[in-house]
C-alpha cells in the first residue's frame, strides 16, 4: 500500500475512502485524470531527489495540478510554497520569475521538504501534517507524548481536525488512485502528458528573442511556463519548450557561431556532460544549445557532439576526486592502478568490456555484488596492465586522487609522528560545512561554487539520499 500503510483499519482513514468512492468520486476521478498530464515530470523531479512517487497526490490537494495556484495566505504553485519556504529551497519568486510555479523546481523542493519531515516524525502521515501546520506544531505536540504516531494522536484528538482530514485525504487518494476499479471509478481516462522539452537558457536574452529562435509565440511559451513573470531570462533558468523547437534554436546557435567556429570531437567512455563542459572550458548550456539537447539529456559514450573551434581542451582535469578504497587490499606488480566514476548509464558488464576485463575481477577489487546496479558517482578500482592506454575512457591515476581508506578513525588515533611522515597532500584537511535549516545541496554547490556532484563523491552520499540539518559536509579543499 502507498505510504508504508499497513492497515486501512483505521476510522477516519475508512471514512475518507469511502468518501472517494462514494460522494466524492468526481473530485477523485479528476484528480487523478488530471495527474496524467504532469505525471512524468512530477514523478521525474521526485526520482532525482529520492522521493515516492505517490507525494503527487500532495499536489493535488494543495492545487489541483494547477502550477498557476494561489492563495491569499501568500502561497503559490503546485506545493502552494509561502515566500518564507520558498526562500528556504532557493526558489526564487521576484517581479522577473517565480520558480514556486516551476514543475521541476518546486517538486524537487517539496520532495526534499516531505522526505525531510518523514525522516524528522518518523511516518508519512505526520509528515503530512507537518506540512499542512509547520513543523513546529507537530513537534510542540509530540512533546512528552508516548506513543508519538499519528494514529494515536489522531485517536486522541491531539491534532487540530483540519490537520488530520488534510492528512487522511492524501492517504485515501493515493490508496484510491493506486487501484481506481476497486473503488468504484471505472473507465477513467487519463489526461495524457503534455509534450514538453526543458531548455536551459545558455546566454541572457528576453522572452521575445527566444520565442523567435524556438519558432513558437512568446504567449505559448508562458502558458507552459507560468513561473515567468517579466521579459529578461538569464543563464540557468530553465524554460519548458515544444520539442520540435529545439533544433530550430540549436541550427540558430550554429549559424550565430558559424560552421568555421566549431569542430566536431568524440566524448569519451564515462563523460558526462559537466565532464565535456568542463574539458572544453564551455558552458554546460552551450553544449546543449549547439547539440539541440533538452535539460537533463547525457550524450551517448563515444559519440560526435559538436563544440566551439575557439574551445581549448584540457588535458587533464583539476578536480581531485576523494577515493575510499575497499577495506581488502589487492596489489600487481604487472599493473597499474587507475581510478573510475560511476555515471548513470553504466553498468557492471559493459564497463568491464570497454576496460577488457573480466567482471568478475572488476567486482571482486571493489567488494561489489554483481547482481546489484552500480552506485553512481562511486569512484571504482581498476587494476590495468601497464602498457594500457587511458586515451578515449575518463580514468583518474592515481596521483590524480585523493585516497580515503575505510580505517580513517584509526588513522586519526595513530601517533603524530606516524601522521608527519605522510605526504602532505595526505595530510591536508577539507573545508567542511554544518548543513542550515532549508539548506539543499544544489544551494550548497552554489555558495562553495562546486558541483553537486562533487559534494555526493566528497561525501559518500547515494543519489537518492537527503541531507539532514546538521549534518556535517565536505565542500572543498
Amino acid at each position: 500500500m502507498p505510504f508504508e500503510l499497513n492497515s486501512l483499519a483505521h476510522e477516519t482513514l475508512a471514512a475518507q475512502i469511502a468518501y472517494f468512492s462514494g460522494p466524492g468520486r468526481r473530485q477523485a476521478a479528476a484528480l487523478i485524470s488530471r495527474v496524467g498530464a504532469l505525471r512524468p515530470e512530477l514523478e521525474a523531479a521526485l526520482d532525482s531527489v529520492g522521493a515516492p512517487h505517490e507525494l503527487v497526490w500532495v499536489a493535488a490537494l494543495e492545487s489541483g495540478f494547477d502550477p498557476r495556484a494561489g492563495s491569499r495566505s501568500g502561497a503559490a504553485g503546485l506545493w502552494q510554497f509561502i515566500p518564507v519556504a520558498a526562500d528556504g529551497f532557493d526558489l526564487a519568486h521576484n517581479g522577473r520569475v517565480d520558480e514556486r510555479r516551476h514543475v521541476r523546481a518546486s517538486t524537487e523542493a517539496a520532495g526534499r521538504l516531505l522526505t525531510d519531515l518523514r525522516r524528522e516524525f518518523g511516518s508519512w502521515p505526520l509528515a503530512f501534517a507537518a506540512y499542512n501546520m509547520g513543523p513546529y506544531g507537530v513537534r510542540g505536540l509530540l512533546a512528552g507524548q508516548t506513543p508519538t504516531d499519528f494514529w494515536s494522536f489522531e485517536r486522541n484528538g491531539l491534532l487540530p481536525g483540519s490537520v488530520r482530514r488534510y492528512a487522511t485525504k492524501i492517504l485515501a487518494l493515493a490508496v484510491v488512485a493506486s487501484d481506481p476499479e476497486r473503488y468504484g471509478l471505472r473507465g477513467l481516462q487519463t489526461a495524457r502528458p503534455r509534450e514538453v522539452a526543458e531548455f536551459a537558457i545558455p546566454s541572457e536574452m528576453t522572452l521575445a528573442e527566444l520565442a523567435r529562435g524556438a519558432g513558437v509565440s512568446a504567449p505559448s511559451i508562458r502558458t507552459l511556463n507560468p513561473w515567468l513573470i517579466g521579459t529578461l531570462l538569464l543563464p540557468g533558468d530553465t524554460v519548458y519548450l515544444p520539442p520540435g523547437s529545439l533544433e530550430p534554436l540549436r541550427v540558430a546557435a550554429v549559424k550565430a557561431v558559424g560552421s568555421a567556429g566549431l569542430r566536431s570531437v568524440s566524448t569519451r567512455f564515462g563523460e558526462e556532460l559537466d565532464d565535456l563542459a568542463a574539458r572544453f572550458g564551455v558552458r554546460p548550456e552551450q553544449l546543449r544549445q549547439l547539440n539541440g539537447w533538452p535539460r537533463g539529456f547525457e550524450p551517448a559514450y563515444e559519440s560526435q557532439i559538436l563544440v566551439p573551434a575557439s574551445a581549448t581542451e584540457r588535458t587533464a582535469s583539476s578536480e581531485r576526486p576523494v577515493v575510499v578504497l575497499p577495506a581488502l587490499p589487492f596489489s600487481f606488480p604487472d599493473r597499474t592502478r587507475w581510478f573510475y566514476r560511476v555515471n548513470r548509464q553504466d553498468e557492471l558488464e559493459t564497463l568491464a568490456a570497454r576496460l577488457g576485463l573480466p567482471a568478475a575481477d572488476l567486482a571482486l577489487w571493489n567488494d561489489l555484488d554483481p547482481r546489484l546496479p552500480l552506485r553512481v558517482a562511486s569512484m571504482l578500482t581498476v587494476w590495468l596492465p601497464a602498457a594500457f592506454v587511458s586515451d578515449g575512457i575518463q580514468l583518474w591515476p592515481e596521483s590524480a586522487v585523493e585516497i580515503a581508506r575505510p580505517d580513517a578513525a584509526a588513522a586519526t588515533a595513530a601517533p603524530k609522528r606516524a601522521r608527519a611522515s605522510e605526504p602532505k597532500r595526505a595530510r591536508h584537511t577539507r573545508k567542511s560545512h554544518a548543513v542550515k535549516a532549508g539548506e539543499t545541496l544544489s544551494s550548497i554547490a552554489r555558495r562553495f561554487r562546486v558541483r553537486v556532484s562533487d559534494l555526493r563523491r566528497w561525501n559518500d552520499l547515494d543519489e537518492d539520499e537527503v541531507i539532514l540539518v546538521g549534518q556535517p559536509l565536505l565542500v572543498g579543499r
